[in-house]
């Protein structure tokens, strides 16, 4: 008989497949080292190829971007893309930092172009650390969509090792490109940044101290390094002002790039006339182009300008009169020809330009975001990133407040433009011991949501007094919020003996007439603006950005009306505004009668004497025995 089939001891075929199996881990391992360094070699093989390739060449051939009328396609750069090409180039050769302060008009890709011109050096630099910072919170995320999209478009990416809220990492070359917003918070001290780009620098809140942390980190010493500055113009005076005319005057070290508005490919309409047509205006305008190509001949050359043509001029006309309701500075500040025009703005604003600087010095980052919760027959604050409240200052025990509130009234913020922005409704709290603002509210809710929010927020600032403004869907938030004892007459001083529930409507919160309109924003500016002796104590201390960037685009019309621009929004300044006239009419605490007196008010008008739960806010630790003890006013909660 043949022998049977040999078996392996159950002992032996373990310690085999132990074995064998130690072998493809060690294998494995080993061969994904290799592939990590064969992808960082091929990367870095790569990346000097791309740093070869001059940007124009290298953004036309791989990059995209999509227009404003939806299609994507590859960039070529347009006409003040290659002026600030040129002029980069020029510093770059020479070996020099790329310093560059850019005053443009609007609309010319000039942010795109530094977005690219950073996230470049990160696809092609090993060990680049690039910073590009908006004016706006909400850019920095499309910026960050932007930037994926063009490394991803990029040859011989990588997978990001970080795609985030703030920033691209790629980890082979140790390169990162963060992205934030001058709103929001700079990188830390451990960020050193070897490119750094600012844009629309002239609406930051505190452009000098975001510099003032930033720049000394740039490594000048080192070729590849940039600091790009760019905005359009707004004020005389302000930071950016300021900025420019040093430039021009050859201070820093950094290179004026002055953008017109004729350079943008987009501002041409059809022509129905000639240039025998046009008006003295016009000519002047078409003189001012020559000057600016016989001053600046590269420029002119590489961006072929022959002069500014009818179909330009047509445009002009259209937006001035369309967009500019025929206020000449105004356009000219948002799309100049002169450098001198850029700065033109502050000829149109509403209030005066020492008020608006001041408050924006004032400005503070928010002590937190939060909303209002009930819990139980208190109020209180809840920190969430998400809310639509922010905290200014920490509310005081025995403070006193006032709130004002704008409804909006579901309207869009340009009248010429179907497509902008809605209207908010906006909530100011102002502290009435040092006219601060305390607490900042702006969304959009339904007008009885608003009246909801707004006594929450009394309650929780020790029961203020408030007022809305009442037109429209104003008596929408005017009933939610009637009957709750602090609500500010519309004429005259607080009636404290008429119970809550017997005051009319039609009596209660703030109209706004075209004389009303009138009083409560000079009652503001004369609140504002400084003292006799020329200091700004005992004045309106603004600490909201969303309130100080509605004081600078708040405008006079070519009619004589002050209202926001185009596009903008007055929300948060006329709740402000609302407050103040809140606090100027209704009493003190220490104004208000004595425990004997309101007593007398209670019995006579039939009220209930407050319990310790009518105290709902979430500041104060009242109880009925404080009370007894302290002898004092049961209503200063």
């Amino acid at each position: 008989m043949p022998p049977g089939p040999a078996f392996v001891r159950p002992g032996a075929l373990g310690a085999v497949v132990f074995r064998l199996a130690g072998l493809i881990l060690a294998f494995s391992a080993c061969w994904g080292c290799l592939s990590v360094a064969k992808a960082a070699s091929v990367r870095a093989s790569t990346g000097q190829e791309l740093a070869a390739l001059p940007f124009p060449a290298f953004v036309s051939k791989w990059w995209t971007l999509t227009d404003k009328a939806g299609v994507r396609s590859h960039w070529k750069l347009n006409n003040c893309q290659k002026i600030l090409e040129l002029e980069a180039s020029k510093l770059a050769d020479a070996g020099k930092p790329v310093l560059l302060d850019v005053l443009k008009a609007r609309q010319g890709g000039v942010s795109t172009w530094g977005c690219g011109r950073m996230q470049h050096g990160i696809e092609t630099l090993p060990g680049c650390g690039c910073l590009s910072l908006a004016d706006k919170k909400e850019l920095p995320r499309q910026w960050l969509r932007r930037g994926e999209a063009w490394h991803n478009e990029t040859p011989g990416a990588e997978p990001l090792a970080a795609s985030n809220s703030i920033e691209l990492y790629l980890a082979s070359t140790q390169s990162r490109y963060w992205i934030g917003s001058a709103e929001g918070k700079t990188p830390g001290m451990g960020f050193t940044p070897w490119r750094v780009h600012g844009s629309e620098v002239e609406n930051w809140a505190t452009p000098e101290k975001v510099f003032a942390d930033l720049l000394p980190a740039v490594p000048l010493v080192n070729p590849q390094a940039w600091i790009l500055r760019e905005s359009t113009g707004e004020m005389q005076g302000s930071y950016w002002h300021q900025t420019v005319l040093a430039t021009m005057q050859g201070e820093g070290g950094f290179k004026l790039v002055f953008l017109p508005w004729w350079l943008v490919e987009d501002y041409r309409r059809p022509a129905e006339f000639t240039k025998d047509d046009y008006t003295p205006e016009e000519k002047q305008v078409c003189e001012l182009a020559i000057e600016w190509a016989r001053a600046n001949p590269e420029h002119a050359l590489i961006t072929r300008f022959r002069g500014v043509t009818p179909e330009q001029i047509a445009w002009r006309r259209w937006t001035l009169t369309t967009m500019f309701q025929g206020d000449r500075e105004l356009f000219a500040s948002r799309y100049p020809a002169t450098i001198e025009e850029a700065f033109m703005g502050v000829g149109s604003m509403a209030i005066p330009i020492d008020i608006v600087r001041w408050h924006k010095s004032t400005v503070q980052e928010p002590i937190e975001r939060f909303r209002f919760e009930r819990r139980g027959e208190k109020v209180v604050r809840v920190q969430d990133d998400a809310g639509l409240w922010t905290l200014l200052e920490a509310p005081e025990r025995t403070g006193f407040y006032a709130l004002g509130a704008d409804v909006a009234e579901g309207s869009v913020s340009d009248r010429n433009d179907a497509r902008s922005d809605r209207d908010f409704s906006g909530i100011v709290v102002l502290n009435r011991k040092t006219l601060t603002t305390a607490a900042v509210y702006q969304g959009r809710i339904e007008p009885d949501v608003l009246g909801l929010e707004m006594l929450k927020a009394a309650k929780h600032f020790n029961r203020a007094w408030m007022a809305n403004e009442v037109n429209s869907a104003g008596m929408a938030t005017l009933t939610a919020i009637r009957h709750y004892e602090r609500v500010m007459p519309r004429e005259g001083a607080p009636d404290l003996t008429v119970a809550p529930d017997e005051r009319p409507l039609d009596k209660l919160g703030w109209r706004t007439t075209t004389i009303t309109r009138d009083m409560l924003i000079d009652g503001w500016i004369a609140a504002c603006r400084r003292g006799m002796d020329g200091s700004w104590h005992g004045r309106v201390k603004c600490l909201s950005r969303l309130l100080a960037q509605e004081e600078s685009t708040f405008v006079r019309t070519a009619t004589g009306k002050r209202e926001h621009r185009p596009s903008c929004h007055d929300d948060v300044l006329f709740a402000g505004m609302i407050a103040l006239r809140v606090h100027q009419t209704c009493p003190m605490e220490a104004d208000m009668p004595d425990e004997e007196q309101r007593e007398a008010i209670r019995e006579a008008i039939g009220a209930v004497k407050p319990k310790a739960s009518d105290f709902e806010g979430g500041v104060d630790e009242w109880s009925p025995d404080e009370e007894e003890d302290e002898g004092g006013d049961d209503e200063t909660v």
